[in-house]
Protein backbone atom coordinates (compact mmCIF):
# COMPACT_ATOMS: atom_id res chain seq x y z
CA UNK A 1 0.00 0.00 0.00
CA UNK A 2 1.25 3.46 -0.88
CA UNK A 3 -0.17 6.84 0.01
CA UNK A 4 -0.40 9.92 -2.21
CA UNK A 5 -0.75 12.98 0.00
CA UNK A 6 -2.22 16.19 -1.37
CA UNK A 7 -0.47 18.93 0.57
CA UNK A 8 -0.58 22.73 0.64
CA UNK A 9 -2.66 25.70 1.80
CA UNK A 10 -6.03 24.65 0.36
CA UNK A 11 -8.47 26.61 -1.81
CA UNK A 12 -6.36 25.47 -4.77
CA UNK A 13 -8.25 22.63 -6.41
CA UNK A 14 -7.22 19.93 -3.94
CA UNK A 15 -10.66 18.25 -3.86
CA UNK A 16 -10.96 18.15 -7.64
CA UNK A 17 -7.40 16.82 -7.94
CA UNK A 18 -8.15 14.23 -5.26
CA UNK A 19 -11.17 12.99 -7.22
CA UNK A 20 -9.15 12.85 -10.45
CA UNK A 21 -6.27 10.93 -8.86
CA UNK A 22 -8.81 8.68 -7.14
CA UNK A 23 -10.25 7.87 -10.57
CA UNK A 24 -6.95 6.53 -11.93
CA UNK A 25 -6.59 2.73 -12.20
CA UNK A 26 -5.81 1.15 -8.83
CA UNK A 27 -6.35 4.41 -6.91
CA UNK A 28 -9.04 5.60 -4.49
CA UNK A 29 -9.42 8.84 -2.56
CA UNK A 30 -10.50 9.18 1.06
CA UNK A 31 -10.39 12.98 0.96
CA UNK A 32 -9.68 14.83 4.19
CA UNK A 33 -9.41 11.71 6.31
CA UNK A 34 -8.06 13.55 9.35
CA UNK A 35 -11.68 14.48 10.04
CA UNK A 36 -12.64 10.94 11.02
CA UNK A 37 -10.01 10.90 13.79
CA UNK A 38 -11.84 13.64 15.69
CA UNK A 39 -14.10 11.73 18.11
CA UNK A 40 -16.23 14.84 18.63
CA UNK A 41 -17.38 14.94 15.00
CA UNK A 42 -20.16 12.84 13.49
CA UNK A 43 -18.62 11.95 10.13
CA UNK A 44 -20.11 10.00 7.22
CA UNK A 45 -19.13 9.59 3.59
CA UNK A 46 -19.57 12.90 1.76
CA UNK A 47 -20.32 11.26 -1.60
CA UNK A 48 -23.21 8.99 -0.60
CA UNK A 49 -26.64 9.99 0.73
CA UNK A 50 -26.70 9.99 4.52
CA UNK A 51 -26.66 6.49 5.94
CA UNK A 52 -26.36 4.76 2.55
CA UNK A 53 -22.60 4.34 2.07
CA UNK A 54 -21.73 0.67 1.55
CA UNK A 55 -18.01 1.23 2.19
CA UNK A 56 -17.93 3.31 5.34
CA UNK A 57 -20.61 1.54 7.35
CA UNK A 58 -21.63 2.49 10.91
CA UNK A 59 -18.80 1.80 13.34
CA UNK A 60 -16.04 1.98 10.69
CA UNK A 61 -14.13 4.49 12.85
CA UNK A 62 -13.72 2.09 15.76
CA UNK A 63 -10.04 1.60 16.63
CA UNK A 64 -8.71 4.04 14.02
CA UNK A 65 -5.67 6.12 14.96
CA UNK A 66 -2.88 7.99 13.17
CA UNK A 67 -0.78 4.85 13.03
CA UNK A 68 -3.29 2.58 11.26
CA UNK A 69 -5.90 4.76 9.56
CA UNK A 70 -4.30 4.85 6.09
CA UNK A 71 -3.88 1.08 5.94
CA UNK A 72 -7.41 0.53 7.21
CA UNK A 73 -8.91 3.00 4.72
CA UNK A 74 -7.00 1.40 1.84
CA UNK A 75 -8.40 -1.95 2.92
CA UNK A 76 -11.97 -0.64 3.12
CA UNK A 77 -11.64 1.01 -0.29
CA UNK A 78 -9.87 -2.08 -1.70
CA UNK A 79 -6.99 -0.10 -3.21
CA UNK A 80 -3.22 -0.28 -3.32
CA UNK A 81 -2.85 3.48 -3.82
CA UNK A 82 -4.71 5.65 -1.31
CA UNK A 83 -5.17 9.35 -2.07
CA UNK A 84 -5.57 11.61 0.98
CA UNK A 85 -6.04 15.36 1.10
CA UNK A 86 -4.95 16.39 4.59
CA UNK A 87 -3.09 19.37 3.15
CA UNK A 88 -1.43 21.04 6.14
CA UNK A 89 2.13 19.85 6.88
CA UNK A 90 1.56 19.58 10.64
CA UNK A 91 -1.31 17.14 10.03
CA UNK A 92 0.90 14.92 7.87
CA UNK A 93 3.53 15.04 10.61
CA UNK A 94 1.05 13.38 12.99
CA UNK A 95 0.65 10.45 10.61
CA UNK A 96 4.33 10.13 9.84
CA UNK A 97 5.33 10.30 13.50
CA UNK A 98 2.95 7.41 14.18
CA UNK A 99 3.91 5.44 11.05
CA UNK A 100 7.36 6.58 9.81
CA UNK A 101 7.79 3.66 7.41
CA UNK A 102 4.76 4.44 5.24
CA UNK A 103 5.46 4.79 1.51
CA UNK A 104 4.18 8.29 0.80
CA UNK A 105 4.45 10.61 -2.16
CA UNK A 106 3.20 14.19 -2.32
CA UNK A 107 1.57 16.56 -4.79
CA UNK A 108 1.08 20.23 -4.01
CA UNK A 109 -1.71 21.91 -6.04
CA UNK A 110 -1.38 25.67 -6.22
CA UNK A 111 -3.00 28.83 -7.42
CA UNK A 112 -1.28 32.06 -8.28
CA UNK A 113 -0.93 34.21 -5.14
CA UNK A 114 -3.65 36.66 -6.18
CA UNK A 115 -6.04 33.75 -6.84
CA UNK A 116 -5.37 32.30 -3.40
CA UNK A 117 -5.92 35.64 -1.65
CA UNK A 118 -9.25 36.04 -3.45
CA UNK A 119 -10.36 32.53 -2.40
CA UNK A 120 -9.14 33.00 1.15
CA UNK A 121 -11.07 36.23 1.58
CA UNK A 122 -14.15 34.66 0.01
CA UNK A 123 -14.15 31.72 2.45
CA UNK A 124 -13.31 33.74 5.55
CA UNK A 125 -15.00 37.10 5.96
CA UNK A 126 -12.48 38.07 8.64
CA UNK A 127 -9.49 37.33 6.40
CA UNK A 128 -7.45 40.05 4.72
CA UNK A 129 -4.94 40.19 1.89
CA UNK A 130 -2.14 40.39 4.43
CA UNK A 131 -3.37 37.39 6.44
CA UNK A 132 -3.93 35.36 3.27
CA UNK A 133 -0.44 36.07 1.96
CA UNK A 134 1.23 35.30 5.27
CA UNK A 135 -0.54 31.95 5.52
CA UNK A 136 0.06 31.10 1.84
CA UNK A 137 3.77 31.86 2.03
CA UNK A 138 4.28 29.94 5.28
CA UNK A 139 2.28 26.90 4.16
CA UNK A 140 4.00 26.71 0.76
CA UNK A 141 7.42 26.75 2.43
CA UNK A 142 6.42 24.08 4.95
CA UNK A 143 4.76 21.92 2.30
CA UNK A 144 7.79 21.92 0.00
CA UNK A 145 10.03 21.03 2.93
CA UNK A 146 7.71 18.15 3.90
CA UNK A 147 7.60 16.86 0.32
CA UNK A 148 11.36 16.84 -0.08
CA UNK A 149 12.13 15.36 3.33
CA UNK A 150 9.47 12.64 3.47
CA UNK A 151 8.10 11.97 -0.01
CA UNK A 152 9.45 9.10 -2.04
CA UNK A 153 8.21 11.13 -5.01
CA UNK A 154 6.80 14.64 -5.19
CA UNK A 155 5.58 17.30 -7.58
CA UNK A 156 3.32 20.33 -7.76
CA UNK A 157 0.16 20.89 -9.82
CA UNK A 158 -0.86 24.19 -11.38
CA UNK A 159 -4.60 24.81 -11.02
CA UNK A 160 -4.50 26.99 -14.15
CA UNK A 161 -3.17 24.05 -16.17
CA UNK A 162 -5.41 21.50 -14.45
CA UNK A 163 -8.55 23.42 -15.46
CA UNK A 164 -7.39 24.68 -18.86
CA UNK A 165 -5.59 21.49 -19.99
CA UNK A 166 -6.78 18.83 -17.54
CA UNK A 167 -5.68 15.72 -19.45
CA UNK A 168 -2.12 16.98 -19.99
CA UNK A 169 -1.67 18.24 -16.44
CA UNK A 170 -3.13 15.11 -14.83
CA UNK A 171 -0.88 12.97 -17.05
CA UNK A 172 2.17 14.94 -15.94
CA UNK A 173 1.24 14.59 -12.25
CA UNK A 174 0.55 10.86 -12.63
CA UNK A 175 3.90 10.30 -14.32
CA UNK A 176 5.73 12.27 -11.63
CA UNK A 177 4.10 10.12 -8.94
CA UNK A 178 4.53 6.84 -10.88
CA UNK A 179 0.75 6.28 -11.10
CA UNK A 180 -1.01 4.60 -14.02
CA UNK A 181 -2.72 7.13 -16.27
CA UNK A 182 -6.17 7.08 -17.83
CA UNK A 183 -7.48 10.25 -19.54
CA UNK A 184 -10.99 9.27 -18.44
CA UNK A 185 -10.01 10.10 -14.85
CA UNK A 186 -10.41 13.79 -15.71
CA UNK A 187 -14.17 13.22 -15.80
CA UNK A 188 -14.10 12.10 -12.19
CA UNK A 189 -17.89 12.25 -11.88
CA UNK A 190 -18.07 9.06 -13.98
CA UNK A 191 -16.27 7.13 -11.22
CA UNK A 192 -17.37 5.91 -7.80
CA UNK A 193 -16.02 7.83 -4.83
CA UNK A 194 -16.26 7.66 -1.05
CA UNK A 195 -14.55 10.51 0.76
CA UNK A 196 -14.62 12.96 3.63
CA UNK A 197 -14.54 16.76 3.61
CA UNK A 198 -13.36 18.93 0.78
CA UNK A 199 -14.77 21.66 -1.42
CA UNK A 200 -18.48 21.40 -2.12
CA UNK A 201 -18.13 22.68 -5.69
CA UNK A 202 -16.23 19.54 -6.67
CA UNK A 203 -18.87 17.41 -4.93
CA UNK A 204 -21.61 19.03 -7.01
CA UNK A 205 -20.25 17.16 -10.02
CA UNK A 206 -20.16 13.89 -8.10
CA UNK A 207 -23.71 14.30 -6.82
CA UNK A 208 -25.23 15.49 -10.08
CA UNK A 209 -27.68 18.24 -10.91
CA UNK A 210 -30.80 16.63 -9.44
CA UNK A 211 -29.36 15.44 -6.13
CA UNK A 212 -31.10 17.06 -3.11
CA UNK A 213 -27.72 18.14 -1.74
CA UNK A 214 -26.93 19.92 -4.99
CA UNK A 215 -30.26 21.71 -4.95
CA UNK A 216 -29.62 22.77 -1.35
CA UNK A 217 -26.25 24.26 -2.23
CA UNK A 218 -27.60 25.94 -5.35
CA UNK A 219 -30.04 27.88 -3.20
CA UNK A 220 -27.10 29.67 -1.58
CA UNK A 221 -26.87 32.15 -4.43
CA UNK A 222 -25.65 34.94 -2.17
CA UNK A 223 -22.60 32.79 -1.38
CA UNK A 224 -21.56 32.56 -5.02
CA UNK A 225 -23.04 29.18 -5.90
CA UNK A 226 -25.05 30.76 -8.70
CA UNK A 227 -22.02 30.70 -11.00
CA UNK A 228 -22.31 26.90 -11.19
CA UNK A 229 -25.92 26.82 -12.35
CA UNK A 230 -26.12 24.98 -15.66
CA UNK A 231 -22.42 24.03 -15.52
CA UNK A 232 -22.50 20.57 -14.02
CA UNK A 233 -20.27 17.69 -15.07
CA UNK A 234 -17.59 19.95 -16.45
CA UNK A 235 -14.39 21.63 -15.28
CA UNK A 236 -14.60 25.39 -14.93
CA UNK A 237 -11.38 27.11 -16.11
CA UNK A 238 -9.73 29.49 -13.68
CA UNK A 239 -9.87 32.12 -16.43
CA UNK A 240 -13.65 32.22 -15.91
CA UNK A 241 -13.18 33.47 -12.34
CA UNK A 242 -12.81 37.23 -12.35
CA UNK A 243 -10.58 38.65 -9.64
CA UNK A 244 -11.62 41.92 -7.94
CA UNK A 245 -8.09 43.33 -7.96
CA UNK A 246 -6.50 46.09 -9.99
CA UNK A 247 -3.15 45.56 -11.69
CA UNK A 248 -1.55 47.68 -8.99
CA UNK A 249 -3.06 45.51 -6.26
CA UNK A 250 -1.84 42.32 -7.93
CA UNK A 251 1.64 43.81 -8.27
CA UNK A 252 1.60 44.64 -4.57
CA UNK A 253 0.72 41.01 -3.76
CA UNK A 254 3.86 39.81 -5.56
CA UNK A 255 5.91 42.45 -3.77
CA UNK A 256 4.92 41.05 -0.38
CA UNK A 257 8.09 39.61 1.24
CA UNK A 258 8.73 36.03 0.19
CA UNK A 259 5.69 35.64 -2.08
CA UNK A 260 7.46 35.77 -5.45
CA UNK A 261 10.25 33.43 -4.34
CA UNK A 262 7.72 30.94 -2.94
CA UNK A 263 5.75 31.02 -6.19
CA UNK A 264 8.93 30.54 -8.20
CA UNK A 265 9.73 27.50 -6.04
CA UNK A 266 6.33 25.99 -6.89
CA UNK A 267 6.96 26.42 -10.61
CA UNK A 268 10.44 24.92 -10.37
CA UNK A 269 9.12 21.90 -8.45
CA UNK A 270 6.46 21.41 -11.12
CA UNK A 271 9.15 21.13 -13.77
CA UNK A 272 11.44 19.01 -11.60
CA UNK A 273 14.10 21.70 -11.46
Amino acid sequence: MRVIGIIGPGYSGSTMLSFMLGSLPGCKTAGEDYRILDPNKDIECFCCPRGECQVFRPGFRYGLDYGNVWERLADMLDTESLIVSDKLPFIYKRYLDANPDVDISFVLPYKRPEQFVHSSMGHDADSSKLAGLQFWRQCIRGSIEMMKNHGSRHTTCSLDDLTNNPVDELRRVAEALALPFDPGAVEYWNHEHHDFGGNWTAHLNVWGEDDPRTLEKMNLLDKGWGQYKGRFRQIIPTSDVKLPFTREEIAAIYEFPGVLSAYDDLVRERHGA
